[in-house]
């Protein structure tokens, strides 16, 4: 294991936030920062500092298809994305989000073996 990853937490629930930074930085070894809102995850991931972005479907501002979009203007539409939700939707459109980098999606309260599941396929050796 190289440098850890840095991970941008999504979700307007601040408990969620909190045990995905506990188990990202503990259990993991990557480096975490949090966002509340699709602005400030937008604002955030601009900087170009982020490996993965863990982001919940809908925020208290908006979407995760309007943070994509939101995104792909701030020059980050390439950062791989892993959806954490309540529920996946019917209409979930696979297609459409893996094209602004979605890979996964987990619904919640996901587990900590499932995150670790989707996150060493996508970052093979970045576990710890």
């Amino acid at each position: 294991m190289g440098k850890p990853l840095r991970v941008l937490i999504a979700d307007d629930d601040p408990v969620v936030r909190l045990f995905l930074s506990d188990v990202l930085t503990k259990v993991f070894g990557f480096e975490a920062e949090e966002a509340a809102t699709v602005a400030k995850a937008a604002e955030k991931t601009a900087s170009g500092a982020f490996d993965l972005v863990l982001i919940d479907r809908n925020l208290a501002d908006g979407t995760l298809e309007d943070y994509c979009r939101k995104a792909a203007r701030g020059g980050c539409r390439d950062v791989p994305k892993l959806v954490i939700s309540g529920e996946k939707p019917l209409n979930w459109d696979e297609a459409s989000m893996t094209g602004c980098g979605v890979f996964g999606y987990l619904v919640k309260p996901c587990r900590i073996d499932e995150l670790r599941e989707m996150i060493g396929k996508k970052f093979p050796g970045s576990l710890k």
